[in-house]
């Protein structure tokens, strides 16, 4: 398995190093520009063909690793998400529509194993799990707490009753009350 930290060296990162010579690593030719002069590898590296320099990824600002390639011998250069290039490199091209997921929800973890094609709706349903979703109390414009949705599902009052309470509109506590709204909590 790739290893978390690299080594140090004589104050040099190594991991460039380390990926170049581990004997599990597998590189294929670069996915969706022809893999003229690029490949990627099962460990989310990106290299030079030509040369095999390992391409610096740049972390943006929405937590992706990118590299900078260019598309045509000549042509302009682009940015690419990592975790896209070595998808498409190890499970095909992409229906269109199809996004890229990191399976254990970690955005830098790039191995080739950890990537899988789904659609926006996989990828989504997949923050739940990673603990990482907005729903209840974690999104921005909740007004009620967790306590209070059990709360409501216990009291047995008129929910036109039991609504100023809380803070909300009767509909909502007949939602909670339904099993609607905050489906996902479990009492």
């Amino acid at each position: 398995m790739h290893p978390v930290t690299a080594p140090k060296l004589g104050g040099e990162d190594m991991t460039s190093a380390i990926t170049q010579i581990d004997p599990f690593e597998e590189w294929r030719p670069l996915p969706g520009i022809g893999g003229w002069g690029y490949g990627v590898s099962s460990f989310g590296g990106a290299r030079r063909r030509s040369n095999g320099r390992i391409r610096k990824a740049a972390i943006r600002g929405n937590g992706y690793r990118y590299v900078t390639v260019r598309d045509l011998p000549g042509g302009i250069t682009k940015s690419r998400s990592v975790h896209r290039l070595v998808c498409g490199a190890f499970h095909g091209e992409p229906v269109p529509g199809m996004e890229a997921r990191h399976l254990d929800g970690d955005r830098l973890n790039n191995l080739s194993t950890n990537l899988a094609w789904g659609t926006r709706s996989e990828n989504l349903m997949d923050r739940v799990p990673h603990g990482v979703s907005n729903r209840g109390e974690r999104h921005g414009m909740h007004k009620l707490t967790t306590e209070q949705v059990l709360e409501i599902r216990r009291d047995p009052r008129p929910s036109y009753v039991m609504a100023p309470d809380c803070g909300v509109t009767a509909r909502t506590v007949r939602s909670i009350r339904q099993g609607k709204g905050w489906a996902w909590l479990r009492d």
